[in-house]
């Protein structure tokens, strides 16, 4: 059930509690930053975006660098220094 509840719409009421596993009472803050907490489903989704976002980035950075590589190597041949710079 935690899994359902998103911890931020229950926020909104700060007069509640839940009971842990080990039986103790836990208040909105208590909840939050227990390391065993369930994530929600709101908070799972959001981690699987930032991963595809995160993902995005690194292969953008790495096209980036490779078509400069690229672009070094081609102005370099007619100076002679692509067999130095670019394999």
């Amino acid at each position: 059930m935690s899994t359902l509840l998103d911890p931020a719409d229950l926020m909104s009421e700060a007069d509640w509690s839940i009971k842990s596993p080990s039986g103790n009472l836990l208040g909105p803050k208590g909840y939050l930053s227990h390391p065993d907490r369930p994530l929600s489903m709101r908070e799972r989704q959001q981690r699987v975006l930032d991963g595809m976002e995160r993902a995005r980035k690194e292969r953008e950075l790495r096209e980036v660098r490779e078509r400069a590589e690229a672009l070094l190597c081609e102005e370099m041949k007619p100076k002679g220094l692509a067999k130095l710079l670019c394999y």
